[in-house]
C-alpha cells in the first residue's frame, strides 16, 4: 500500500496518492485534477475577465509548481518553480492568452515544450 500524501497549496489542502497528480488551483478555489488544455483556457479566460489579481497554478507539490496571472488585456505574467525557491523563474515578458494557455498545458502533462517556448529569467533566492 502506497503512503498518502497530502500538499498544502495556497491554503487548500490537496490529498491524492504519491504519483505527483498535476493540480490546477485558482485565487476563486477552483480546482482541477490533471486539467485538459480546455479547461485551462476556460480558466485563464475567466481570470483575464476580472479587474482583480486573479491566478491561476498547476503544480504537483507546494514547491513545484507554474504560476499565472492576468489582467483584462489578456496578458500574464508566469513563473515557474522547481522544488526550491533556489529554482524559481520568470518569463521575460508577459505573454498571450495563448502563449500562457501553451505553457501551462505542457507543463500539466510534463511535457518538454514549455521549457524552450519562452525566455526563463532566474528570480534572485528569496
Amino acid at each position: 500500500m502506497r503512503p498518502a500524501c497530502i500538499l498544502l497549496l495556497l491554503g487548500v489542502v490537496l490529498a491524492g496518492g504519491c504519483a505527483k497528480t498535476m493540480k490546477l488551483s485558482t485565487d476563486t478555489n477552483t480546482m482541477i485534477e490533471n486539467p485538459s488544455k480546455k479547461q485551462i483556457r476556460a480558466v485563464l479566460i475567466d481570470v483575464a475577465s476580472r479587474p482583480a489579481d486573479g491566478f491561476v497554478i498547476v503544480g504537483e507539490s507546494e514547491m513545484t509548481y507554474m504560476q499565472a496571472a492576468g489582467d483584462t488585456e489578456k496578458r500574464f505574467w508566469i513563473e515557474h518553480q522547481e522544488g526550491s525557491l533556489a529554482r524559481h523563474f520568470h518569463a521575460e515578458s508577459r505573454i498571450s492568452i495563448e502563449e500562457t494557455t501553451e505553457i501551462l498545458a505542457s507543463y500539466a502533462r510534463k511535457g518538454g515544450e514549455w521549457k524552450s517556448a519562452t525566455k526563463w529569467i532566474p528570480d534572485p533566492v528569496r
